[in-house]
Parts: C-alpha cells; sequence; structure tokens
C-alpha cells in the first residue's frame, strides 16, 4: 500500500490518498485508489511558517518519534464526488481522480467544518452521499462476494513533525525561562471503516 498525505490549513482538511495493491489470487485489479478526507486540528501539527525553517540532519536515517499517539478510528459513512468536492479542498479533484467512487468523508467532519465556517453543515451536505456503513456487515462476514459491506482499512504514519519542542534554561538575571529548541516527533495510525460496493474491492 501506499500513501500519500497533504494538510491544507485554511480549510482544515486533511486528505490521505491510498493506492492499495491487488492479490491476483483473489482476482483482483492491478491496484485500487482510496481516498479518506477528515478535518484536523491545528494543533496536531506544526505550523507551515516553523515547518519551512526546519533543517533535518542525515535524512536517510531511520527515525524513532518521541510519542506514540495510539490509534484514532474513523467511520466514514459520507462520500464525496472528487469533481465536486472545492468546498472540502481544492486539492481533492486532482489527487483522488482516480478514486471516482471511493472518496470518503464522514458526518463528524462535516460538523467539524461547519463551526466556525461559512458554509452551513447542510450547505456541505449537499456535497456529500450518505453511506450505510454503520449499519451493513462488516466483508469479513459476509458469505455472498456481491453485496455492500463494510471494509476496514489501517494506516499508520511511522514519524511525523507534530508540534514544536521547549527546553528550560535561565535569562542573564537567572531567571527560569522557556524557549523553543526543537520539533516534537509523534507516530499515530488512523483505523478507517468504510463501505463497499462487493468483497472484492
Amino acid at each position: 500500500m501506499y500513501c500519500t498525505f497533504l494538510l491544507t490549513s485554511f480549510q482544515e482538511t486533511k486528505i490521505q490518498r491510498l493506492i492499495v495493491l491487488g492479490e491476483q489470487e483473489r482476482d483482483e485489479g492491478r491496484y485500487q485508489v482510496v481516498c479518506f478526507v477528515s478535518k484536523f486540528n491545528r494543533n496536531d501539527f506544526i505550523s507551515s511558517d516553523s515547518m519551512s525553517k526546519l533543517r533535518q540532519k542525515n535524512p536517510g536515517t531511520i527515525r524513532t518519534p518521541e510519542e506514540d499517539l495510539g490509534i484514532e478510528d474513523h467511520t466514514m459513512n459520507l462520500a464525496i464526488d472528487p469533481k465536486k468536492s472545492s468546498q472540502f479542498s481544492k486539492h481533492i479533484e486532482t489527487m483522488c481522480a482516480e478514486a471516482k467512487t471511493t472518496t470518503f468523508t464522514s458526518v463528524l467532519d462535516i460538523k467539524g467544518w461547519s463551526k466556525g465556517s461559512n458554509v452551513t453543515y447542510q450547505g456541505l451536505m449537499n456535497f456529500a452521499r450518505r453511506l450505510n456503513t454503520e449499519k451493513i456487515s462488516k466483508c469479513s462476514q459476509v458469505s455472498k462476494s456481491s453485496v455492500p459491506c463494510a471494509c476496514a482499512l489501517d494506516v499508520c504514519i511511522g514519524w511525523y513533525p507534530c508540534g514544536l519542542k521547549y527546553c528550560h534554561g535561565r535569562d542573564p538575571a537567572g531567571k527560569i525561562i522557556n524557549y523553543r529548541c526543537g520539533i516534537k516527533t509523534c507516530s499515530k495510525c488512523h483505523h478507517f471503516t468504510y463501505q463497499v460496493q462487493d468483497r472484492h474491492f
């Protein structure tokens, strides 16, 4: 599986584009593209200004994150058309062009975007289609291969800059002060549940 990860800070949108390679013994195609679009919290990532000043020494070194943020569950119960997705991010149409019927978001994300935005909840819902992700059976429990089912996919980011690091010191007068001394790194996994039209997807 290959993952492309994009953040758009203005709209607080996170796009994860996944290329899932098919398994020939299951008569699957060469690959399938899935896109997950969700709202992110600005505090989960460092600012673009701080990122631009980041200088990584020894880029070929295998990094170990300072903090493991665990697993976050996402129930993707809405589908969106990449060609009609500019309300969420102008980048979706390009990034998810191959995921015409497999670009997903959730009601929870729609509610998050509508808070403090000029676009209402219903206005955003007009660009999404409801799915029965919570009501249908898991694909692992379905005997027929031609019925809709709920598929699960795990995506883990093993190392990424997630915040600023502060150190303690003293000023010339001896007063204890905090100062920025680097970048904090984290790891995090995402568990996505989404609807597929048949088990061979």
